[in-house]
């Protein structure tokens, strides 16, 4: 799936910055080129990621194969490499429970290999990554921003109107 668009405009003040190679998606996550923001060596650890989900029933750690390193993907790779990934199959910094998006985008080819080390050593076969999931459209069922906003000031009128009414019935 690709990244999903609000109306809050740009990313929150301290979004984690990306590193060389990956790009910041409108909602402040890492991944690959716009408009679809799919980086590949995001979906190879969220493959990883599901195959070691599949050998533990570990279910936390199944997230969806979109390309994209957000918060799922981050607190999915923090709970494996820290509840199944031990000591000398993972450098000691990246097995601390702490790493924030942008280390997990700068690290991501380590830690799919560790991970896909781990799902092989319990049994478990390495799948490439499924199929890319389709293109989203820039615009929203086919409305211009323009028109977006002029119905969100028309619900703005109406929830005025509503407002007023049931406080004048009440007063």
């Amino acid at each position: 799936m690709a990244e999903v668009f609000t109306i809050a405009g740009a990313p929150p003040l301290g979004a984690t910055a990306c590193p060389d190679g990956w790009m910041l998606t409108p909602n402040g996550n890492c991944g690959g080129d716009p408009p679809q923001y799919i980086h590949p060596a995001a979906r190879a650890l969220q493959t990883a990621l599901k195959m070691l989900a599949k050998v533990t029933g570990d279910k936390s750690l199944a997230v969806r194969e979109d390309g994209i390193i957000g918060p799922f993907t981050t607190a999915a790779v923090n709970k494996a490499m820290t509840a199944h990934i031990g000591p000398g199959q993972a450098p000691a910094p990246l097995r601390t429970g702490i790493l924030d998006i942008g280390a997990v985008a700068q690290n991501a080819a380590t830690l799919a290999q560790a991970i896909n080390s781990e799902a092989a050593r319990r049994g478990g076969s390495i799948a490439p990554p499924g199929p890319l999931p389709p293109p989203v459209p820039s615009d929203v069922a086919g409305l211009s921003s323009g028109l977006m906003w002029g119905l969100v000031g028309l619900n703005l009128v109406f929830a005025g109107v509503g407002a007023y009414l049931h406080a004048t019935r009440e007063g």
